[in-house]
């Protein structure tokens, strides 16, 4: 599923509804995952069904593997290579410590397309049922994010990917695309649809489109 929209449409507000960051009120619609209402369900229960990766994600001093892990001990090498496998995070075995590479406060001895792989990789280790991608492709290039979200619908088949994008290009293979504006779902279906069916869908699409004939 791919979310769209101008800026101030609402893609923030609609992330943190269904994040459990902001409690909808029944008055205004429910938001339901496994017949339950999201504000009914336990916050540790529901944290571990629903991971967000963000834009700028939260990267720890320690170690790269601290980082991926969360310091749990019972995973596996298999397991942690998968996870950076499927995210393209593949620039760890390259370093000299691969794993155990150091990494500084905020990782800023990182790249933000490095960082940002190194928080998928972590979201992916736990195996949710709903992985939220918040803008967390915007640093790498066309090329590596659909390889990353190609590789996320070939392992998590059982899973519910949903992209909120700025770009076209990170949603365009959405089996499904909704457009935003004022905080409405103006336009939905797939993106060749789209550019016949919405305007603003075909005006962001456009204007990106030019940007990279510049």
């Amino acid at each position: 599923m791919g979310i769209i929209g101008k800026t101030g449409s609402g893609k923030s507000t609609l992330v943190k509804l269904l994040t459990h960051e902001y409690l909808l009120d029944k008055k205004d619609g429910e938001i339901i995952i496994d017949s339950h209402n999201i504000n009914e369900i336990d916050t540790n229960n529901f944290y571990e069904k629903v991971t967000q990766v963000y834009q700028k994600p939260m990267i720890i001093s320690g170690s790269i593997k601290e980082n991926i892990t969360f310091s749990n001990h019972e995973l596996s090498e298999q397991e942690i290579e998968k996870a950076i496998n499927i995210s393209c995070a593949n620039f760890i075995k390259e370093l000299d410590d691969k794993y155990e590479a150091r990494v500084d406060q905020r990782g800023k001895n990182f790249s933000g397309g490095q960082r940002q792989r190194v928080a998928i990789a972590q979201a992916l280790i736990k195996k949710p049922q709903i992985l939220i991608l918040d803008d967390s492709t915007s640093a790498l290039d066309n090329e590596t994010d659909l390889r990353v979200r190609q590789n996320i619908k070939e392992n998590l088949k059982d899973s519910t990917l949903i992209v909120i994008s700025q770009r076209i290009n990170s949603i365009k293979d959405s089996n499904q695309i909704f457009v935003l504006d004022k905080g409405q779902i103006v336009a939905s279906g797939k993106h060749s649809q789209l550019l016949n069916t919405s305007s603003i869908y075909k005006d962001i699409w456009q204007s990106q489109e030019q940007k990279v004939g510049e």
